[in-house]
C-alpha cells in the first residue's frame, strides 16, 4: 500500500509516538493533530503525520509514556 494512503488508529500511532491515547486525543481536540474522520472514527494519515512531525512534532509538549520495567507495579 502507498504511504500515503496509510492509516493507523489512535492506539496505534500512540503507541508508535510513546504517548499515551490520552495525550495524543488531547492533541487532536486541541487542533494541533491532523485527522480523518472515517465512519465516526478518527484516523490518522501517514502523509499527514510525517508532515505534523516535520513541522510541528518538536515543538508540541506532548507526555512521553516510559516503558515499565519488569517487577515494577
Amino acid at each position: 500500500m502507498n504511504d500515503s494512503l496509510r492509516v493507523e488508529t489512535v492506539a496505534s500511532l500512540a503507541t508508535r509516538l510513546g504517548l499515551t491515547r490520552d495525550a495524543l486525543v488531547r492533541e487532536v481536540v486541541a487542533g494541533r493533530m491532523p485527522y480523518v474522520n472515517v465512519g465516526g472514527h478518527w484516523r490518522f494519515r501517514e502523509s499527514d503525520i510525517e508532515y505534523w512531525q516535520k513541522h510541528h512534532g518538536p515543538a508540541v509538549p506532548l507526555r512521553v509514556v516510559e516503558p515499565r520495567r519488569a517487577g515494577s507495579g
